[in-house]
């Protein structure tokens, strides 16, 4: 996974400003999600159904955090999926639970802002001390279903958050409710008051054949309205038909709406139409292709120097992937992934392009408890040129790059689990002029660094640390250097 730091410092004001990183903090939460199913799948890879896995990975990768973990839910929940105590040795879950962790939220952003000889940083900072209290109770059933209600509350020096979530699962079904308050008290016109609607419904047709939908209906509503933080209602919503082959085989077609309206203003207004298709399949018994085809439509629109710019646009792109097992501790992967992007209005900042990337990877895992990656990144964005003045500030948008790849799988004993990921790549921008001193794309040195920790220290204490850093560094100067630095670290104690 890469990252990609704000670049402008206006734009980092405004999101320190906002309060509660909910994007960060969703992505966090799929993370260590992702990465629980990532340790299940050693134990048994054919467990539950792949599909679930590839439409988590398709929202993941569109930052659809909340969607992406439904379908992680879905897919630990079913029958061929390992069960916790398999695995990781939890302890056994209770009608009642009270938890209640201390910890750390830190941000750090860097900007180089400085030309020439009058180099200078810009640099924003928060680091938060935070409590937090979570009371869940289950309500016994001797069926199958799952009916909870969670209250969380959570308190740092500038933000009050308290939340309540209620959450439903029966055998073909799934669906929550969550309402969060946040009080920011050194900025008080940015409190707001959200809440979202998420539900998951999958309906079996034959032996073979499935049909799932989901959705999150999201609406926000602020203290202080303004154009730039209007109050907004956002939906996103996903219906996948999946067809089953033996074992572990499928294919899919899905089709993804998703719409973004400001109530006050246009200011972010947006609409996006997807359809795609999913295939995958094992042959000789050590051979796993999967191949993703994608039709995006997109209509947006955005407050420019206090006026309103609207655009359509309209990609369609692949994704292959192929992983074989070399042998019984070995297995290589390669990943080929092309897109192409056309605008309906062409500006420098919407300018048409094709972008295509490439990952070859080979993991070593002798065992369980250890799994390691290495590989070789490409990537290449050629922007396409309409003709006019603004050509020039179009083709200095191009570039190319190659970099290395690193992963860590650790599971040393119950209860442990770390996962590290990072990515080093060099890329270069080969139309720009890399000797002015005003331009904007430079030769990159660019450093990505994930870790996500997980330690049960006894039954009832248990450390979480989520981390991500990124180094992005002009080649030859200082200019336009960006730094990143997001932790989290959690110390969690079962009260009941």
């Amino acid at each position: 996974m890469r990252f990609y730091p704000i670049k402008l410092p206006a734009l980092i004001v405004l999101f320190l400003m906002q309060g509660g990183y909910a994007q960060d903090n969703e992505r966090y939460q799929y993370e260590l999600k992702h990465a629980e199913v990532r340790l299940y799948q050693r134990y048994n890879p054919k467990a539950a159904s792949p599909a679930l896995l590839d439409s988590a990975a398709v929202f993941a990768e569109q930052g659809e955090y909340l969607l992406a973990v439904i379908f992680l839910d879905e897919w630990l929940a079913e029958p061929g999926a390992p069960l916790k105590s398999d695995v990781l040795k939890t302890p056994e879950s209770k009608p009642l639970e009270i938890l209640l962790a201390s910890g750390v939220d830190y941000n750090r952003q860097e900007f180089e802002i400085g030309f020439m000889e009058t180099d200078s940083v810009l640099s924003e900072q928060l680091n938060k001390p935070f409590v937090n209290l979570n009371i869940q109770y289950t309500i016994p059933s001797i069926s199958k279903a799952v009916n909870r209600i969670s209250i969380k509350n959570r308190y740092d020096k500038d933000v009050w958050q308290p939340a309540l979530e209620l959450y439903s699962r029966y055998p073909s079904w799934s669906g929550a409710f969550n309402v969060r308050y946040e009080q920011n008290k050194s900025l008080p016109d940015f409190t707001f008051l959200e809440s979202d609607l998420q539900y998951y419904y999958t309906k079996k047709i034959g032996q073979n054949t499935e049909i799932r939908v989901s959705e999150v209906l999201r609406y926000k509503n602020y203290l202080q309205v303004s154009d730039y933080f209007p109050d907004y209602l956002k939906n996103d919503a996903n219906l996948n038909l999946t067809r089953f082959f033996k074992y572990t085989g499928h294919t899919t077609i899905y089709y993804q709406n998703g719409f973004n309206e400001s109530l006050a203003s246009s200011h972010n207004d947006l609409r996006e139409h997807k359809l795609g298709l999913n295939f995958t399949d094992r042959y000789f018994q050590f051979w796993t292709p999967a191949l993703e085809c994608s039709y995006n439509a997109y209509r947006f629109s955005y407050l420019s120097q206090d006026s309103l710019f609207s655009n359509t646009s309209r990609s369609v792109g692949f994704d292959l992937n192929n992983s074989v097992e070399l042998a019984s501790q070995f297995q290589s992967a390669w990943d080929l992934s092309y897109q192409s992007k056309k605008y309906t209005k062409k500006t420098a900042l919407d300018a048409d392009y094709n972008f295509i990337t490439s990952d070859v990877k080979i993991m070593w895992q002798p065992d369980l408890r250890l799994g390691l990656e290495g590989g070789y990144h490409y990537e290449k964005k050629n922007h396409l040129q309409p003709g006019g003045e603004e050509n020039v500030y179009i083709s200095e948008q191009n570039y190319f790059g190659h970099g290395l790849l690193l992963g860590l799988d650790l599971q040393p004993g119950e209860g442990f689990l770390l996962w590290i990921n990072s990515a080093y790549t060099w890329r270069r921008y080969p139309d720009a002029d890399q000797e002015s001193a005003l331009t904007l794309y430079t030769d990159r040195n660019i450093l990505n660094l994930f870790l996500t920790l997980s330690y049960r220290v006894t039954d009832k204490l248990t450390l979480e640390v989520f981390c991500a850093y990124d180094n992005d560094q002009d080649k030859d100067t200082d200019r336009n250097d960006t730094r990143s630095t997001i932790l989290n670290a959690e110390l969690q104690y079962r009260l009941w």
